[in-house]
């Protein structure tokens, strides 16, 4: 994936992370887990209930890391720049 690949990528996620109605579904869906989790009359569906509320847990730590990704490229490809102007 080139470093263009990776900072677009990364705005993307940013979007994602920023569009309120999708995280409002994403905290709606890890509430409703918890409480499935808390109601769970098995083991089963507590072990799945649970699973799904790190899921969406997951979910969010991995869009926060492509945009942290995208920034240090972003930040990489400007010091880079940077150093081609310096040497020119």
């Amino acid at each position: 994936m080139t470093d263009d690949d990776r900072m677009n990528r990364a705005t993307r996620a940013q979007e994602v992370l920023g569009n309120k109605a999708f995280m409002a579904t994403i905290e709606s869906l890890e509430v409703s887990y918890i409480q499935a989790w808390k109601n769970a009359k098995t083991v089963e569906a507590r072990e799945d209930a649970f699973r799904y509320v790190q899921l969406c847990k997951k979910f969010e730590r991995d869009l926060q890391s492509v945009v942290l990704d995208g920034q240090l490229v972003g930040k990489r490809v400007k010091e880079l720049e940077g150093q081609k102007s310096w040497l020119a």
